[in-house]
Formats: C-alpha cells, sequence, structure tokens
C-alpha cells in the first residue's frame, strides 16, 4: 500500500512522505525518543524521485542490498538505486566533490548526486534551480552555441518567475508544487524549440530538465524509455502481449498510467507507437516524466447525460428502441463514437456506442428486461440472443451526454462517410469481416458467457453472422461490424476488470 501512497503523491503532488517516530509508553524514553527524532532530522535526505546510488569514484554501485541498507533495491540490471518514499530513512554525512558534482555521503562509501536530493540538512536545496537530465549544450537567445555544456544531473540557477497554470492553458513544460497546484517556468522559443534562460544570454532545452524547484519536471509529449531488461509489453489490464522488447532498445512513450492495483511497484508507460501497449516504469530507464493518469481513464470513455431523464437508446439506424439506460448513473462508459445516417432527416448525426458494465437497462414502461430465457425442452436458463444484441450494440445520441473524462474518442465512421456508406455491401466489402467472425467462431468459448466481456464478443459474433448473411446490409453496417469484433475482442485481455463482475 506504501507503493500506492507514494505514487499518487509524486504523481499529484510531488511531495515525500514523512515517517512518524515509534513512541515509547515510559515518559523518559519518549523525551529520548523526541530528541533523538529532533537531530537526526535536520542530516535527513529528501528525493525528488527515484535515485542511484554511486561509489567514491561517482560509478553507480551493483551488487546485493546490506544491513546497513535494507531498503536499498536493484534495478533489473542488479544496480543499487532508493526509491523516493523510502529517502528520509537516509542521512547525510557530509558531502564531497565528484568530477565536479556534489555527493552526500550517506554512509559505507555510498553516496547519492546532490541533483537528484531536493532537502538535506534541513535546507531546500534546489529553490530557484533546475537540475538537468541530460547533458545540455548553452545556447544565446539567436541559438549560437556558447561552446558551454552543462553535465547530466547539472543544478543551475534560472531566471524568470514561476507561474501557477490556470485552468484552462495547459503547458508544455510543467511541475505540480507541495500544494498540489500546476506550475510552470516560462519558456523562450528559439527555432521552433524551448529553452529556459540560465543567465543573461544563456539558454538550455527545457526538454533537458528533469527537476524545477526540486519538483520533478513533465513533459507533455512523447519522449523516450531505454529498456534495461528484455520484456513483453502488456495491455494496459496487465496482460502480456508477444511484442518482445530487447534490453537497449529505445522506445517511445507518451503517457503514465496508475495501474489497478493496490500495491503496484511502478506507472505503466504507454508505447507511442502501440497505444494499446505498457512497459513497467522500472524496466526503463526513462528520459522525461510524464503526465499520469488512472487506469480507468486509459482505458474506458465517461459520459455524463446533460438533463435527469433517462438516457434513450438507439440502434445502429438511428432508431429508437424499446429500452432506455435509467438515469441514477452519474456517468455513463461508452467505447465509440460514430456518425448514424438518419435517412428520414438526411443527415449524419454524432452517437456514442453504450459500453454497459451493470446494464441499467429499462424498457420504455419501467420494467426491466431480462437477458436469460428458460429453453421449454431442456428447463434450463439459456441466452436470449435478441436481448443479447440490444444489450450489446446500443448507441447514444452524442447531443443526449457530455463527454467528462477518460478516451476522448475520434469517430470511427465521419459524416461523410456515413453518408457514403449507405450503399449495399458487396462480398468483397465483406471480406475482413468474414475472416474475424470465422476466427470469433473459432474462439469463442460459450460455456463462460456470464462473464460480460465474453457475452459482448458473442454479440459482436452474431452480428457479424447476421450481417453476413443479409443481401441489404450496407457498407457502414459492415464498418460497425467488424469495429464491434474487433473492439470486443481486444477487451477481453484490456479490460483488469469489469465493474460488474
Amino acid at each position: 500500500m506504501m507503493k500506492l501512497i507514494k505514487k499518487i503523491c509524486i504523481g499529484l503532488t510531488a511531495s515525500v512522505l514523512a515517517l512518524s517516530p515509534l513512541l515509547s509508553s515510559s515518559n523518559n524514553m519518549q523525551t529520548v525518543q523526541a530528541s533523538k527524532k529532533s537531530t537526526n532530522s535536520k542530516k535527513r535526505i529528501f528525493l525528488i524521485y527515484d535515485a542511484y546510488v554511486y561509489n567514491k569514484l561517482g560509478h553507480k554501485i551493483k551488487g546485493n542490498t546490506t544491513k546497513s541498507f535494507p531498503y536499498i533495491e536493484l534495478d533489473p540490471n542488479n544496480y543499487m538505486r532508493i526509491l523516493s518514499f523510502n529517502d528520509n530513512i537516509f542521512y547525510n554525512h557530509g558531502t564531497k566533490k565528484i568530477h565536479g558534482q556534489t555527493y552526500y555521503n550517506i554512509g559505507h562509501g555510498h553516496y547519492l548526486n546532490a541533483g537528484d536530493v531536493y532537502k538535506a540538512n534541513g535546507k531546500d536545496t534546489k529553490k530557484g534551480k533546475l537540475v538537468l537530465n541530460h547533458q545540455s549544450t548553452v545556447y544565446t537567445k539567436n541559438g549560437k552555441k556558447t561552446g558551454q555544456a552543462l553535465a547530466k544531473k547539472a543544478v543551475v540557477k534560472y531566471r524568470g518567475k514561476v507561474k501557477i497554470a490556470k485552468s484552462n492553458f495547459a503547458p508544455k513544460y510543467y511541475y505540480l508544487n507541495r500544494s498540489r497546484k500546476t506550475c510552470y517556468l516560462p519558456t523562450t522559443d528559439i527555432k521552433g524549440k524551448q529553452y529556459y534562460s540560465i543567465g543573461r544570454n544563456r539558454y538550455i532545452r527545457a526538454y533537458n530538465v528533469g527537476s524545477i524547484n526540486g519538483c520533478y519536471a513533465v513533459y507533455r509529449g512523447t519522449t523516450y524509455a531505454k529498456m534495461l531488461t528484455k520484456t513483453t509489453t502488456t495491455m494496459v489490464s496487465g496482460v502480456k502481449t508477444k511484442h518482445k522488447l530487447k534490453k537497449g532498445q529505445k522506445v517511445k512513450v507518451d503517457l503514465m498510467v496508475i495501474p489497478p492495483y493496490d500495491d503496484f511497484e511502478g506507472y505503466y508507460l504507454r508505447l507511442h507507437d502501440y497505444p494499446n501497449e505498457f512497459i513497467n516504469e522500472y524496466d526503463v530507464n526513462l528520459r522525461n516524466y510524464l503526465p499520469n493518469i488512472d487506469y480507468h481513464d486509459a482505458a474506458f470513455t465517461y459520459v455524463k447525460p446533460v438533463t435527469s431523464e433517462n438516457i434513450k437508446l438507439y440502434n445502429f439506424a438511428g432508431q429508437r428502441i424499446a429500452r432506455n439506460i435509467e438515469n441514477k448513473q452519474k456517468e455513463i462508459t461508452v467505447d465509440g463514437l460514430f456518425y448514424l445516417w438518419l435517412p428520414e432527416e438526411k443527415k449524419a448525426e454524432p452517437f456514442y456506442h453504450y459500453l454497459d458494465f451493470d446494464s441499467g437497462f429499462i424498457n420504455n414502461d419501467g420494467s426491466v428486461p431480462t437477458l436469460t430465457l428458460v429453453d421449454p425442452q431442456t428447463n434450463k436458463e439459456k441466452i436470449d440472443t435478441e436481448e443479447l444484441v440490444l444489450e450489446k450494440n446500443s448507441f447514444i445520441r452524442a447531443s443526449d451526454v457530455n463527454y467528462t473524462h477518460g478516451i476522448k474518442l475520434k469517430p470511427v465512421i465521419t459524416a461523410k462517410q456515413a453518408k457514403l456508406d449507405q450503399n449495399i455491401a458487396t462480398n468483397a466489402d465483406k471480406k475482413k469481416l468474414q475472416t474475424l467472425f470465422l476466427e470469433g467462431q473459432k474462439n469463442e468459448n460459450r460455456s463462460v458467457q456470464i462473464n460480460y466481456r465474453l457475452r459482448s464478443y458473442s454479440a459482436a459474433i452474431i452480428i457479424a453472422s447476421k450481417v453476413l448473411q443479409s443481401n441489404s446490409a450496407t457498407i457502414a453496417q459492415v464498418k460497425e461490424a467488424v469495429w464491434l469484433l474487433e473492439t470486443t475482442k481486444l477487451q477481453l485481455t484490456a479490460f483488469a476488470f469489469p465493474e460488474s463482475d
């Protein structure tokens, strides 16, 4: 649970948790203990982020943890590092200059680079300063190199005044201060790139800055992560894919996700070129910290009704069906955005594909529909396939709801396509659907349809079958059936846990 607390606090506030002293039942012992705490607290070291441990030569230490340092962990290559939530049990025993940079001696020949520390000896060591995450050339305002280069972990004073971002402004480079406010240091544009001022006519790239004022800097963009070990990517749910990554390989990442586990040991990093795939933070060296979001916002899309009335549902032809969503839910989950062609109105309108968890379906008369029927021949319950199709392939008019958070959906079928795709589909148009349908029949496990994700996949197979057999199915219907099969198949592994399971 501590790791979860650490991650949420770092992600939101960049703050560090303090350890509480144990108090004795003896009044005399309480006094002694408090005195020791007061003395030692001045020597405690607080980290900006996770930090590697170095020897007196400035080399990362490789080996096992010791009794002297029980809270030092090892990265995949066996190098020692301190996770930031364990920092304040370490003490400063003096400083040492190594290769021109300051290091804190934490005892037994172990050192921390001062660039990773924001507080030592009771003092804020990074106020008004930047720390570099990469070697950085110093430029003039005209973009010319000055001939000066600053090393990685260099601590540099900045010029300018930090500002608090307004709610309608999302700076590309920012940090979260210890009051949970989004702050940013204004940048200067030099030949299309952003720079921070560090002196008169002296600038360094904002992309090369790892922390500002002792809080880790966040880059709202795409950066790189270097693999520390060979591994396979996972879905956001943690389910492994077949995509293998090599040790030393560089991959593009663009988002940090808090996994759906109470004791998670690192953010999931989203691969920019494979947006459904993720890697663990601790398996890589990350060049820049990225914005972080909760698992649900990385997996789902949420909308909110604009009125207190029940939400009307439609079929893919834009026709009202005899179902509504009871408006007791603060938010509704959707997973697709389509422009549906409305023949009578001769126009296309946007609709969301409803992704049900607890269903929330009610009939127009207020009764609750049932998904199961009793087979008169076997006297056993079975799935009502017509009801299943209604439940799993219903649409909400976009004008009836507002997007609140989660994945921002792009139209699967645009307004222009919706009109053009009203032509009758040919066998060639159905070729991909036919392939997916045959794969679905082969892979579907109908004995476990009680799981809502498998029910969704079953419904997609039924819909695909009907579209393939229909001589009047439109190209738009074929496209939607393909999307539904691909999406429900992905959801079998992409969702860590459904809210109704």
